[in-house]
């Protein structure tokens, strides 16, 4: 999940306006493939495609095939709240946007979370990396709301209210700390590579995060043995960005 606006390596064209010789991106090409448009959130236009639909399909069919209707409920809810939370990151990065006079052209959710289509990426770095860091930050901040709600909670609470609970904080926990690993198209690993860029140069903060994320990749799969495939699929959806951006910088440096 991120905020769109320039390339994975060069993710910052003048501030406050679309960069020079290039149009502003299209509406058209945002929308294309959209399958469900929830109309405006804040403003913003949001749209769900398939790939979040399938995903979060997936991820809740074990509580659907337990067959017990307390748990397939379960299964709606994680649906519900993995949709609210990642409208909630990619609402983030909007505001902030806005707040440097940058508009967003729509949220889409897709199979990888979401993004913010933004008109462009400010040039000036902490503006820049405060509009990245804002997402994965708000789910830390929801983290600590679901958290703060159960510690509220009593014998008397409904178990499917706690297990809901469980749930969001487990699911903002997740977003929000995967997505400040320095790996493309990560929010991390784009902050990294703005923050890096200015001192080491272009070329060599590209190849240091790409690497950084083929290590991650490296270790998903690693781990996918023992804790799921699901793992398998976010290491074969960050490996297609990071080897891109290993093999321009290696191609660049010949």
């Amino acid at each position: 999940m991120t905020a769109t606006g320039g390339t994975p390596t060069d993710p910052a064209p003048p501030s406050g306006q679309p960069p020079a010789g290039q149009p502003r991106v299209e509406r058209s090409r945002v929308r294309k493939g959209a399958v469900l448009r929830l109309g405006r959130v804040a403003g913003v236009p949001v749209e769900i495609d398939s790939g979040f639909l399938l995903v979060a399909i997936l991820l809740a069919t074990p509580y659907w095939l337990a067959g017990r209707p307390a748990i397939m409920a379960l299964g709606a809810g994680f649906v519900v709240l993995l949709g609210l939370s990642v409208l909630v990151h990619e609402l983030a990065h909007s505001k902030v946007a806005r707040l440097f006079d940058i508009p967003s052209q729509a949220i889409r959710l897709n199979a990888f979370g979401g993004v913010a289509h933004l008109k462009w990426m400010p040039k000036t770095p902490w503006k820049a990396v405060a509009i990245l860091l804002a997402g994965p930050l708000s789910n830390l901040v929801l983290y600590g709301l679901f958290e703060a709600a159960l510690g509220l909670t009593t014998r008397e609470t409904p178990p499917l209210l706690r297990s809901l609970l469980d749930i969001g904080s487990w699911i903002n926990v997740s977003l929000g700390l995967f997505n400040l690993l320095p790996a493309f198209p990560l929010d991390g690993g784009r902050s990294a590579y703005v923050l890096l860029a200015p001192v080491i140069g272009k070329k060599a903060a590209g190849l240091t995060i790409a690497l950084c994320g083929l290590a991650l990749v490296a270790a998903l799969v690693a781990f996918s043995f023992s804790y799921g495939l699901w793992l398998l699929v976010i290491a074969l959806i960050l490996a297609q960005p990071n080897l891109a951006v290993f093999k321009q910088a290696r191609q660049a440096a010949t």
